[in-house]
């Protein structure tokens, strides 16, 4: 009888032990589901927050606030003789195709024969009513205006990227004034391609800043490259060309511009904004994320654009992760993401579109480095022809107006310099990106001069130039 009382309180017991344990992971399940419910509703708050204070700052939160900001920031006044410029532009090319050679294959020689003298000729001289027309288009305070239509990750720049074969034509242009010995003729290119810069300077995004970067790098690596063959001997032209030089930007708004618009991509394209399919759907045809973007990853997208505001240009290198704590900054990514569940996880999505940002922050900087390596090297040039010599040290070219800044490549070095030969050359070099690093990832100005090919390619990669 006692036995059988024994069995009986004991069913009871194994029974409760296992609902229990079944029990267990169920209610640990439904805890992380609130905590991630929680996390998730603060983080919709944060959100909606956001965009709101940027939408009261003017800033674009989508497609169309994208085009409101291009409005906003443009001028519609000459947009139709950019328009005819464009298209003549390209039928030129067309007509040319094949015949041309790279620009930057053959070195810059005044007068001297060459296979292609010819060609360039006839082109110079059919392209002469296009630059006729660049120079009657009257400068305004705003980019050009071109209708652009934003669509995400899906938008197109067509007139953005065809103002880089107007500034090719100029190119040759200054190449045809080389050969020819046409110093006035050459500072008109030059002067053109500037004008042609800024006139498509749209700021919306690290495309259009990179168009206008390489645009603008050409320009300067033109006049690095005639300074290596001796081109210029008249302080006047030499004057000119130190005037194009001093137009110090403001990398840091110029960021700021970037880093608003390429947000406003990515919120439009995850639909964070609720501006309808994103770019991937209407293309595909398929619902990317048919539960909707976490609001973890919405916030987690804000949070890490608005870390680029504080960041200082004049210490790029300094400011960014090591590869290490960007992994940790996935972990804790991908662990916000699982806390969302059920909703869809798109973190895994996302990330890879997240720019590289110690790879812009290189690139903003080298466009300045390269603005300041060329001033220096008009500089040079300027002292020879007022001293009858080459400067002993960089620091005197102050007597000529340039200040410490200028020739400093960050607030502890300047770029490397030396005088060759019986004073008939100087040697001015920056930063070799590639191999002169410390330990800590910062490249350096090497201590002594690096060696140079005779292709002029070759200088320009090694951050060498010759001023003769």
């Amino acid at each position: 009888m006692m036995d059988e009382n024994r069995m009986l309180n004991f069913k009871p017991s194994r029974e409760r032990s296992l609902y229990l344990l079944l029990a267990a992971p169920v209610i640990a399940l439904l805890g992380v589901f609130a905590m991630g419910v929680k996390i998730e509703w603060a983080a919709a708050a944060s959100v909606k927050a956001s965009l709101a204070r940027l939408t009261s700052e003017g800033e674009p939160i989508g497609n169309h606030t994208l085009a409101q900001w291009m409005d906003n920031n443009t001028s519609q006044e000459t947009t139709a003789q950019w328009r005819d410029i464009l298209v003549a532009t390209d039928g030129l090319s067309v007509r040319f195709r094949d015949l041309l050679p790279l620009d930057d294959e053959h070195e810059l020689a005044p007068s001297q024969p060459s296979d292609d003298a010819d060609i360039l000729q006839r082109y110079a001289q059919q392209a002469r009513p296009i630059i006729e027309a660049i120079e009657k288009v009257k400068s305004q305070p705003k980019p050009v205006w071109q209708p652009v239509v934003f669509n995400g990750f899906g938008t197109l720049l067509p007139d953005l990227q065809g103002s880089r074969s107007i500034i090719y034509l100029l190119s040759r242009e200054f190449r045809v004034a080389v050969h020819q010995r046409d110093p006035s003729r050459a500072i008109q290119a030059l002067d053109l391609m500037l004008k042609v810069a800024d006139a498509y300077d749209w700021q919306i995004g690290f495309v259009s800043d990179f168009v206008y970067f390489a645009a603008v790098n050409r320009h300067r690596d033109q006049i690095r490259q005639s300074l290596a063959i001796g081109f210029w001997d008249n302080e006047e032209q030499l004057l000119q060309l130190r005037d194009q030089m001093n137009r110090p930007h403001d990398l840091h708004d110029r960021l700021a511009k970037a880093v608003a618009t390429e947000r406003a991509y990515q919120l439009a394209e995850f639909g964070i904004t609720s501006e309808g399919p994103s770019y991937f759907e209407r293309e595909s045809g398929f619902e990317v994320f048919p539960f909707g973007t976490t609001a973890t990853t919405g916030q987690s997208m804000l949070e890490r654009y608005e870390q680029w505001r504080d960041i200082d240009m004049t210490t790029a290198f300094d400011q960014w992760p090591t590869s290490e704590t960007s992994n940790q900054e996935k972990d804790e990514l991908w662990a916000f993401s699982i806390l969302g569940i059920p909703v869809a996880n798109t973190a895994a999505f996302i990330e890879p579109f997240y720019s590289n940002e110690g790879s812009i922050a290189s690139t903003f900087y080298r466009f300045e480095l390269n603005r300041r390596w060329t001033l220096t090297a008009v500089a040079i040039k300027l002292f020879k022809l007022q001293h009858d010599r080459f400067p002993n040290e960089l620091s005197e070219l102050s007597e000529i107006g340039l200040t410490e800044s200028d020739w400093m490549v960050n607030s502890q070095e300047s770029f490397g310099y030396e005088v060759g030969g019986r004073d008939e050359v100087a040697y001015l070099w920056s930063i070799d990106f590639e191999t002169a690093k410390r330990p800590g990832g910062e490249p350096v100005v090497a201590k002594e001069r690096p060696l140079t090919s005779d292709d002029p390619i070759q200088k320009i990669e090694q951050f060498v130039t010759e001023i003769r």
